[in-house]
């Protein structure tokens, strides 16, 4: 379950820093809990860069029902970065999750 700030039908979701090599892949896995009375339909993800990907599956949760949210980190230079997935769904909501990564 992840819990996080609305505002607004907008959620931010922060997670743990994560550290990883260059080149060296790294996941985390979410659940991610529809504690509404409708549906919660995914509709599209955009990322702030290449090197994070976002496949949240289902991609409908009915109420009460979860799903699994797998954020991929693929870093390729040494450095610290707030990576970012946005999620947003057929209700006008949207959910942020922000990842501190350090690649050293």
């Amino acid at each position: 379950m992840v819990d996080g700030a609305a505002h607004d039908g907008h959620w931010t979701v922060e997670l743990d820093p994560v550290t990883l090599a260059p080149g060296i892949a790294g996941e985390r896995r979410l659940v991610l809990s529809n504690g509404s009375t409708g549906p919660a339909v995914l509709q599209g993800i955009r990322t702030s860069c290449k090197c994070l990907t976002a496949i949240m599956e289902p991609t409908e949760v009915t109420p009460g029902s979860s799903a699994t949210l797998a954020l991929r980190l693929e870093p390729h230079k040494a450095g610290i970065a707030n990576q970012i997935a946005w999620l947003t769904f057929a209700d006008g909501s949207v959910l942020r999750i922000r990842v501190d990564l350090e690649v050293r």
